[in-house]
């Protein structure tokens, strides 16, 4: 056909004799399939030399391949000074809520009152009336500061109240009409007339002494005179009469010094007396003062444990289920929670029996915190301080110390809580892959032995 091959496809399909596939023979089959199942020498060889060397690398890497065992531990972060909850000792409603929500509260402020039947200002005066009682050492030195008013409303406080300023009132009354005051008063002046009557006795003793030495001297001279008849008996008799009249005026002034003496010594153990049953009726008057006021003190600090929510530390307030005046707080129920200023965080950890001896001090600890997904906040570092020597609830308790502490690994700060809970991995001791097989493989063998 014009010298050009004529395409088999076309040919066959012009053809009307139907194509057949050749069919191969026995004997060539059986060649062909031992030729195919047996495999070269020279592969053999280089197969089996790289799957050795393969096989002795890896042996080989298994010694050098290092990683730590770990033990899995509970943890706790939380800060060294924990969240204060304040709780209601009373059932009733909130009176005054002096703070709100993330205030800063000093210690010793007033954040709340309960609903009572005092007065919050009356009681706050009774009460430091009744601290400066208290904490004076007499009551003579603060008796013009008290003015405590009568009046007041200060419900369960209010007998206390009453008897203090009752107290009060007696004492400033005995100090303005003090008849012992008076009386002594008395004894001190008619005491200072009788010892000036008896400088004046003493004054006249002096005198009649000189006019009896000088009427003895008379009198001796008579007698001379009146023996040598120089003189009558009459006259005699006269001088020896003066005589004796000067020495009973002399003896009689001396008994007159003696009894005004023993009047004036009356007097002085008198006033004493007074001055004595004074002191003790000013003490008897005082303490029933500072017993008033201790009562009170007592009753108001139960009052304050009521009704007064103090912050007991500084910190940050933080109102969960009441934020607002007149809510109705019920006995036990935590009205607000203080958070301190965080300066310190403590971790702490237990861990369970199963594995708990290979824990050693100053191990390295991973601690992957369950409210910061790890992988994208990385971990924190801490190691092993202590464990405890003793379990408890099949657990043993660990303490941790943070190295870096609140930066995870990836060098990002976690926010400032007061607890956080996470899971802790305790590095042990590093060993190679080689060491752990050989290990499991000893250890499956000793068990059999």
């Amino acid at each position: 056909m014009d010298g050009k091959p004529v395409n088999n496809i076309n040919a066959l399909e012009m053809s009307d004799t139907p194509y057949k596939t050749p069919i191969m023979s026995d004997a060539n089959s059986e060649e062909v399939g031992d030729i195919m199942g047996k495999m070269p020498s020279w592969a053999n060889r280089w197969g089996i030399s790289i799957t050795s060397i393969l096989l002795l690398m890896v042996l080989i890497s298994t010694y050098f391949i290092r990683f730590p065992e770990t033990l899995d531990a509970k943890v706790i972060v939380s800060s060294s000074a924990p969240p204060v909850k304040m709780v209601s000792r009373s059932s009733a409603p909130i009176q005054k809520l002096l703070v709100g929500n993330n205030d800063l509260v000093r210690e010793g402020d007033i954040l709340c009152i309960l609903s009572n039947s005092s007065k919050y200002g009356d009681v706050e005066l009774v009460a430091k009336y009744a601290t400066l009682i208290d904490t004076s050492i007499t009551l003579v030195e603060v008796k013009d500061k008290l003015h405590i008013p009568s009046g007041l409303q200060l419900g369960e406080l209010q007998t206390q109240y009453t008897e203090l300023l009752q107290s009060i009132q007696q004492y400033k009354f005995f100090l303005s009409q003090n008849t012992y005051k008076a009386k002594v008063e008395y004894l001190v002046s008619q005491s200072n007339l009788q010892t000036r009557l008896i400088g004046e006795l003493e004054k006249k003793s002096h005198l009649l002494k000189e006019q009896l030495d000088l009427g003895h001297q008379h009198f001796e001279i008579d007698s001379g005179l009146a023996l040598e008849k120089v003189i009558s008996r009459l006259a005699y008799d006269e001088t020896r009469r003066k005589f004796i009249d000067e020495k009973i005026n002399t003896e009689g002034n001396d008994i007159s010094i003696l009894e005004n003496k023993l009047l004036e010594r009356e007097y002085k153990k008198n006033i004493s007396e007074t001055l004595l049953e004074l002191q003790e009726k000013d003490n008897e008057l005082q303490q029933k003062i500072r017993d008033a006021a201790k009562k009170f003190r007592g009753v108001y600090a139960i009052w304050q444990q009521n009704y007064i929510i103090k912050s007991p530390i500084a910190g940050r307030i933080v109102l969960f289920n009441y934020w607002k005046e007149n809510q109705f707080v019920q006995v036990g129920e935590n009205i607000l929670t203080i958070i301190p200023q965080v300066s310190k965080y403590v971790v702490k950890g237990s861990v369970g029996m199963i594995g708990a001896g290979k824990v050693k001090n100053g191990q390295k600890v991973l601690i992957k915190l369950y409210a910061y997904p790890y992988k994208e906040y990385g971990v924190l570092v801490g190691s092993v301080n202590s464990m405890s020597t003793v379990s408890m609830d099949s657990a043993f308790a660990l303490e941790i110390i943070l190295k870096r502490g609140l930066t995870t690994n990836l060098n990002k700060k976690i926010l400032e809580h007061h607890q956080l809970e996470g899971m802790g991995e305790i590095l042990l001791d590093d060993k190679s892959v080689f060491e752990r097989l050989f290990e499991n493989i000893f250890g499956s063998w000793r068990k059999h032995v």
